[in-house]
C-alpha cells in the first residue's frame, strides 16, 4: 500500500459544464488509476433543495469520499472536484462561506489543479443550473487558486486538446518526481 502522502493528487476544478468529469474519467483510465467522483452531484441528485445548510454535509461527504479512495489508491488519484470547489460554490450561491468549511479546505493538499476554461458549449441537465455569468464564475475559481497560491494549469480548446495538455503536464510532473 502506498503512503497517502506520496500519492499524486490531481484535481479537476472549476465552474459547471467545462468537461471536468469527462476529462477526469479519461485521465484516470489513461494513467490506470481511480478517480474520486463529485459528491455534490450525488447529493444533489437525491436532495433537490440545496441551501447553505447543505454546504457542510456536502463538504463532509466529499472529504469522506476522498479519504476512502486515498486508502485504496496506488501512486496517483484524480478528483472530479474537491471541497475548495464546494467553498467557491457556497460563495456563488449563498454569498457565505461557513468557517468550518474554510478550516477543512486549509487542511487538504493536492499536487496539481486543472482549471478547464468555459470554451465548451453549455449542456443543461437536472443538476447544472448556472448557464449565465460563466466567465465571472471561471474568474472566481481562478482567483481562488491564485489567492491560495495553488499549482494549476488552465485547459482550453476542445476536449481532446484539454486531454492532451493535461496528459503531457502529468507526464512532466511524474518525470520531475522521479529525478
Amino acid at each position: 500500500m502506498t503512503n497517502i502522502n506520496n500519492i499524486v493528487k490531481v484535481v479537476l476544478f472549476g465552474p459547471q459544464n467545462t468537461g471536468k468529469t469527462t476529462l477526469c474519467k479519461k485521465l484516470a483510465k489513461t494513467f490506470n488509476c481511480d478517480f474520486v467522483p463529485e459528491y455534490a452531484r450525488l447529493f444533489a441528485e437525491k436532495n433537490k433543495n440545496l441551501s447553505l445548510d447543505t454546504v457542510l454535509p456536502i463538504a463532509n461527504g466529499q472529504s469522506q469520499l476522498e479519504q476512502d479512495y486515498l486508502l485504496k489508491a496506488n501512486s496517483m488519484l484524480f478528483f472530479d472536484t474537491n471541497i475548495l470547489e464546494t467553498l467557491v460554490y457556497s460563495d456563488i450561491y449563498y454569498n457565505q462561506i461557513p468557517l468550518e468549511l474554510e478550516k477543512m479546505v486549509k487542511e487538504q493538499t493536492y499536487t496539481l489543479y486543472f482549471l478547464p476554461y468555459i470554451d465548451v458549449s453549455w449542456t443543461n441537465d437536472a443538476i447544472r443550473d448556472l448557464p449565465k455569468n460563466r466567465l465571472h464564475h471561471y474568474n472566481r475559481f481562478k482567483q481562488e487558486l491564485l489567492d491560495r497560491k495553488l499549482p494549476f494549469i488552465e485547459l482550453k480548446g476542445t476536449l481532446e486538446d484539454r486531454f492532451l495538455k493535461a496528459k503531457n503536464e502529468i507526464n512532466r510532473l511524474l518525470q520531475q518526481r522521479e529525478i
